[in-house]
């Protein structure tokens, strides 16, 4: 009954949008598509009030033309980035000051957030310690800050090395948690929300970066967007968007279109989506602690 409910759902979701939307000529439509602001996000709890505001239709109440590109992993939004198909998007230090350097990309840092993060074992690997993954396969994401906790956690160990952990890369973090917990994995470093998915009966945390206070996550944009007046006002208006979702997360949410978000772009089983804990921590943790962006000069 739920599964045709949210069927349903989702149906009169795409027909209101068809509705709504005007026509016009494939020429008019790409000029439209230049001039408007692309952004590029991907399933973080940054990105959360972004896909809220989008199926709101907060991002068509403004003056701005604000397109959302949905990718799947901090990879794809670099290469929108460095492609020049997406003049915004959400990113890491780490790729700052690696990946889009080292594509000549002049980026600028518009907001950072703070985030915790942690490394996690399933249980039935019988973990306890940093020491014990030595020859032990970790997931991970290549140039962010899980790889650089993956060498600083082990600093002051004197029996293993950094080449002594075999670090996989792996983009999707709900693929990171499957893998896990299903063994293939030995342990991973899980964000939020992904890192709610572990339950304390079944693993184990090994390290979490509750005293990391560094943003990491950020959004950047072109240093020429920054430069030009007309895009700076369509990124203004980005964030008063951002802000009016946040605002609609804290107070009066739209709990089956989040149940749907977390369900359909993050990938969150329905087991857990009907646990009462999940929407506990959602009320309280994320939205308190995770949507309020600080101004990075």
């Amino acid at each position: 009954m739920y599964k045709i409910t949210k069927l349903i759902f989702l149906l009169c979701l795409v027909v209101s949008c068809h509705q709504t939307e005007e026509k016009f000529s494939p020429e008019e439509e790409a000029r439209r598509d230049s001039l408007a602001l692309h952004v590029a996000i991907y399933p973080t709890m940054e990105a959360l009030p972004l896909y809220y505001a989008e199926l709101k239709g907060m991002l068509k109440e403004g003056e701005a033309d604000i397109r959302l590109m949905h990718e799947s992993s901090l990879m794809d939004c670099d290469t929108a980035l460095v492609g020049r198909s997406a003049q915004v998007s959400l990113s890491d230090v780490m790729r700052v000051s690696t990946i889009l350097h080292r594509d000549s990309l002049e980026v600028v840092t518009l907001k950072s957030y703070s985030t915790p993060m942690g490394l996690y074992t399933s249980k039935d690997k019988k973990l306890s310690t940093i020491a014990s993954l030595k020859n032990r396969l970790v997931g991970m994401e290549r140039h962010t800050r899980s790889a650089f906790w993956s060498e600083r956690m082990l600093e002051g160990l004197i029996d293993v090395d950094t080449l002594d952990i075999f670090r996989i890369q792996m983009g999707s973090q709900t693929l990171r948690y499957d893998m896990m917990m299903s063994g293939s994995l030995d342990a991973a470093f899980l964000n939020p929300p992904y890192n709610f998915l572990c339950d304390t009966t079944l693993t184990l945390c090994l390290w979490e970066g509750k005293e990391d206070t560094t943003k990491w996550n950020i959004v950047v944009c072109d240093k020429r967007v920054k430069k030009d007046k007309r895009r700076m006002s369509q990124v203004d208006e980005l964030f008063k968007v951002y802000a009016k979702a946040v605002e609609a997360l804290q107070n009066a949410p739209d709990t089956t279109l989040l149940h749907y978000i977390y369900h359909n772009i993050y990938d969150i089983p329905e087991r857990h989506l009907r646990r009462t804990h999940w929407w506990e921590w959602h009320k309280t943790d994320s939205v308190s602690q995770i949507f309020i962006p600080t101004e990075q000069e």
